[in-house]
């Protein structure tokens, strides 16, 4: 299991491609990362386990794959045919090329995160809020 290669993957920022949800792709990356080596960075997973683990369609995950090899995230790649698996070899470097920035996405995204203002009280005839299967 690849877990520098997850890592690489979940830190990606993955480039948009029009026609295509960047959430499947980098779903679909991280589970090609979740099979990869992690001296060599190359994997067999079948594109039916690849659908099974994301939850996608088999044609989605092909069509995910296809992005990925046209972004050269693959340094290697063969495509399957039935009688023999799919080669996938990750380039890790390419990923990292990707990698998000924390530090400055938290200072664009910097967000107030004290407690919430309270604007008025509850009235003595106002009940607070109960959750409707526990009510009296």
């Amino acid at each position: 299991m690849g877990f520098k290669f997850v890592e690489a993957a979940l830190q990606a920022h993955i480039p948009k491609t029009e026609g295509i949800d960047t959430g499947l792709v980098k779903s679909v990356l991280v589970a090609i990362c979740q099979h990869a080596d992690n001296q060599t960075g190359q994997c067999f997973p079948a594109l039916d386990r690849l659908a099974a683990m994301t939850q996608h369609s088999q044609s989605s995950c092909s069509r995910a794959v296809e992005v990925l090899r046209k972004l050269k995230v693959f340094s290697k790649y063969r495509q399957g045919d039935g009688h023999i698996c799919s080669l996938y070899a990750v380039d890790i470097k390419r990923l990292e090329e990707w990698a998000i920035d924390w530090k400055l996405w938290k200072a664009r995204n910097r967000t107030d995160f004290s407690a919430p203002k309270i604007v008025g009280t509850l009235s003595s005839q106002q009940e607070p809020w109960v959750p409707r299967g526990n009510r009296i």
